[in-house]
């Protein structure tokens, strides 16, 4: 399953307090990746790295935005984006 091979791709990089949220159809797993988020960030007023699809994280951004909280920073690195190459 992909869940699965997520938590054994988070094994071998020595992450063990990552949480997997599945995708979900229609980008609906969006809403739960920013409650998750924004608790994460609550309760421990730590940093955020967003990386990924360039949509994937201009829509988390504009939903931290839409109901501010506070963090130390924020980085961000796209690293694709549909019909685009070389985004380094």
């Amino acid at each position: 399953s992909n869940e699965s091979a997520a938590a054994a791709a988070l094994a071998s990089l020595e992450i063990s307090n990552a949480e997997i949220v599945e995708r979900k159809e229609g980008d609906d797993h969006f809403v739960d990746i920013a409650s998750r988020v924004r608790i994460a960030l609550e309760s421990n007023g730590g940093r955020l790295a967003l990386t990924g699809k360039a949509q994937s994280i201009q829509r988390l951004q504009r939903e931290l935005r839409a109901r501010p909280v506070d963090y130390a920073g924020q980085k961000a690195k796209a690293y694709w984006a549909p019909g685009k190459r070389g985004l380094d």
